[in-house]
Formats: C-alpha cells, structure tokens, sequence
C-alpha cells in the first residue's frame, strides 16, 4: 500500500501497487501513482507534491531531478516534473465545481515535445500513457492561449528582479538601488521591466519581458533577498530561456553577500556591487549597446517567427537529445550483455538483474533479468549448501576433537588414579617396614643391649642399678626371674661382704 498527497487539495491518498491511476475521493481528480521508490524518494516526491501544490515550481522541478538521477525511468516523477516545468496548478472550475489543471508557466517548448513529458510515455503502461497524453493536450492548448497573448505583450531591453516593496529594511534598500538603476537606463532610451513599475504582472507580459531582455539585473543586498522565491524564479526562468536561445547576459547587483554564498547557478555571472557606478555605467553602455544591434521587433509576425525558430531549434535539441539516450541506452545494453556472459558471482547477477530491470522495455532485456535473477537464486542456493556443507564438516570436526578430549581426560585419571594406588602401596610398604624395623628394635636390640648392661652392672657389684635396668625390660628374656633373685636376697640379709651378691650368681 502506497501512501502519498493528492495535488490538488493535498488529501491523503493511499493505492494498491498495482494501480498506475488513482482519484482523489476529497476533489476528484486523477493522478499518477508512485510505484517503484524507495522510502526516501518516496518522501521526496511528497515534498515535490507539496511545493508543485503550494506554486513553489522551481523547487518542485529540482527534487524530481534529485529523485530522478536514482530512478531516471520513473515516469510518475517525469510527469511531475513537467507539471512543476509548466507552472500547472488545480483550479476549481466554476461549472462544476471540480479542479482542472492550469498552466501559470509560458515555456517556448511544447509539452509534447518536452524532454519529461517523452521519457514519461517511454517509461509507461498503457493506462498512464493515455492519461500523460490527455494532460498534455490540455496543457498545450493553455499554452498556446498563453503564447499568443506573449506575443502581443510589450517587449523590453533590460529586466530588473528585486525584493517586492515591504516595510523591512531589506526590501527598502533593494527598492532604492533598483529604481536608481531602472532611472539610469530609461535615461540611455531603454525600455526596462520592474515589477509595480513598468509592465503587468501577468505570465504573458512577464514571459515577453524576460525573452526579450538582452540583460538581467538581479538587485539584492542580502542573501534572502537573492533567495527569495519570487525572485530566485525570474532569475532561474531567466538562465533557462538564456540557455535555450542563446542569448542574454545575468548580472548580479550586491552589496553585503560574499560570493562563496551567492546561489550556485549565479555563480557563473558576472558579480559587482550596486554602490560602484563605474561598473553599473559600464553594464548600463553594454545593455544600451546589445539594444542598438538587435532593435524591438514591433512586427507581431517577426517576434512569431523568432519563437517559432526557437521552439524548432529546442525540439531538434530535445530529439538529439532522445537519440544521444538510445544510443546510451543501446551501448549500456551491449555492455551488460557482456557483463552477463562473463558474470560468476551472485552479486554479480543480482546487479545485472537489477541494470536489466532498469531498461526493461529495450529488446530482451527483462527476460535477461529474469535469467541473471534466476542465476543469482542458483548462486544463493549453491552458496546455501556450501555454507551447510562447511557447517557440518565443522560441527563434525569439533565432535571429534571433543571426544578425543574425553578419551584424552579419561586416560589421565586413569592414569592419575594408577599413580595414585601405586604411591599409596609404597607409602604403606614403607610404613610397614619402618614398624617392622622400629618393632625390631625396640623389642630385641634395645632391650638386648640394656639387658647386657644389667649384667654388667651386677658383675661390677652395682644390684641397684641392675635391678632398676631388669625391671625396666618387662620380662625380656629372664629379667623379671633376674629381678625377683635380686629381690629376694636384698630383703633377706644385707651383705657386707661386698662380693656376696657374686657369689650367690
């Protein structure tokens, strides 16, 4: 579902993307629907609809051009384009109420032969191209009442552009300096344009005016005066009928503007401030010169004549043009195809698809986007299963190294717990030795070599000592039979013969 505004009344409007037409449910009229943009050509478009509704043309023209050099086969936008180029506005009509389209706009080009209006019907379906077609009728016939009235419209030298008179500041001085210079060039016998000074306002005189003027002042002080959109579209008209019949020369008059923020489309004329009469006299001479050579044409047959050549001269431009884009359009399809022949990748085939699409109405070139399409679909499957293909392998691969971690991890605590067993059989090994070997001495060495040492106590006469060592032994041998002997005789008699107790051993 697309959604935009209506043209005319500025209701929403919302189409199905299978529609080309769409009608207002508010005003009733039709109008084309923007099928094929983006979100941010679609936003631009919008504001395109708004500016073209608000009568702001130029601005309308410039974002069509912008949405146009990403989309340049986007009839809708051509269309609107040529809208925005022929100054046309809905007008309520007094019989029955309902808006119809209105040329404000005089072009020497007719919109039959405008370059828009042919890459529109080139670009459209055949319920579009019936509705351009009606439209462009409409308009022209607008245009012809319009071209006929230009031409018995008075015809200047020289047109001077400024702010319209106001109560700032600004529009006061651009005022002043302007009526002094429309006052120096009626004193040279010039014939000068100035909006509420000389000359109606309507498109017809004001079209006569700037075709006919061989020089244009533009007046202004300050950038928003040069920014202003009354006078930003003289100049702007100015430069694109300057351009179409080659002659004609833009002067900018300024005073506090630098030049690196005069507009970009005056930065090609000639510049100098309004306060320097040496140069204003010296453009004043250069327009007065340009008159003497090419005097008014008075004659209305003559002046017909001159915009009929121009028209001519813009239409053989306009179909060189249409011809220079065929042959572009022919060598773009000639490359593609070799592109299309040597293409490997999927990117390769989605951006030919996509160029194919783009021109799908030249020769073959949609079923070659449905091929380069159907080859970037077996690409994107191909590089599906090669991307599954490697998943797996690496999946298997990390189940491998997994397990052979585990058998790893299970051989060493095996291997650990060997260890382990082996240490603890040793240690008790050692322990049992060592019990075995202190068990050894403590109960047959040590008690052995005290009992030895009783024995040598009682053979040197010391029983006291001897018998304090049998006692000790706990019953080693026959120490307790030693120590009751022992005993015995110290409670029955006490010797004094000190050898008594030898004897009695």
């Amino acid at each position: 579902m697309l959604h935009f505004s209506c043209l005319s009344c500025a209701s929403a409007l919302q189409s199905e993307t299978g529609t080309s037409l769409c009608e207002c449910p508010v005003c009733g009229i039709q109008q084309a629907v923007p099928v094929g943009l983006n979100p941010e050509m679609m936003s631009l478009y919008i504001k395109s609809c708004d500016a073209l509704r608000d009568g702001a043309f130029f601005d309308a023209f410039e974002q069509c051009e912008e949405i146009l050099n990403v989309f340049p086969d986007h009839a809708p936008t051509h269309w609107l384009a040529v809208l925005a180029r022929y100054g046309v506005e809905y007008v309520r009509r007094t019989d029955d109420n309902k808006p119809r389209a209105e040329s404000g706009l005089l072009n020497i080009v007719r919109v039959t032969s405008a370059l828009h209006y042919m890459a529109a019907l080139s670009s459209a379906d055949a319920e579009l191209t019936a509705y351009f077609e009606e439209n462009a009728a409409l308009i022209d016939s607008q245009q012809m009442h319009l071209r006929n009235a230009a031409l018995r419209a008075p015809i200047y030298d020289a047109f001077i552009v400024c702010l319209p008179a106001g109560d700032d500041s600004v529009s006061r001085e651009d005022r002043l300096a302007a009526m002094h210079l429309y006052q120096r060039l009626v004193k040279n016998g010039l014939r000068v344009y100035l909006r509420g000074v000389n000359g109606d306002t309507n498109e017809a005189c004001v079209f006569s005016a700037l075709h006919s003027a061989k020089m244009m002042f533009v007046v202004g002080s300050h950038l928003q005066a040069l920014n202003d959109y009354a006078v930003r579209s003289d100049w702007k008209r100015y430069i694109q009928i300057s351009c179409e019949t080659q002659r004609g020369q833009l002067v900018v008059l300024h005073d506090k503007v630098p030049l690196d923020e005069i507009p970009l489309a005056l930065s090609s004329c000639e510049h100098c401030c309004y306060r320097n009469n040496n140069a204003l006299g010296s453009y004043i001479r250069k327009v007065t010169e340009l008159a003497r050579r090419a005097p008014l044409q008075e004659d209305f047959g003559a002046r017909e004549e001159a915009l009929t050549a121009d028209a001519i001269a813009q239409q053989f431009d306009v179909a060189m043009h249409l011809r220079e884009k065929q042959e572009k359009k022919a060598a773009l399809f000639e490359q593609l195809c070799a592109e299309q022949r040597t293409a490997e990748t999927q990117k390769d085939f989605e951006l030919l698809a996509q160029e194919f699409r783009r021109m799908a109405d030249y020769k073959d070139a949609a079923e070659r986007a449905s091929a380069c399409s159907r080859k970037a679909e077996l690409h994107r499957f191909e590089k599906m299963q090669a991307e599954e293909t490697q998943r797996l392998l690496l999946e298997n691969r990390r189940f491998a190294q997994e397990k052979e971690a585990a058998a790893k991890k299970s051989t060493g605590a095996r291997k650990k717990q060997y260890d382990r067993m082996i240490f603890t059989g040793v240690t008790a090994l050692f322990v049992a030795v060592c019990t075995c070997i202190i068990l050894f001495l403590t109960q047959l060495v040590f008690p052995y070599f005290d009992y030895r040492s009783a024995q040598k106590e009682l053979a040197a006469g010391n029983v006291e000592e001897a018998m304090s060592v049998y006692e000790q032994l706990d019953g080693f041998m026959d120490s307790e039979e030693q120590y009751s002997v022992l005993r015995e005789a110290m409670d029955a008699t006490v010797p004094t013969d000190p050898f008594a107790f030898a004897r009695i051993r």
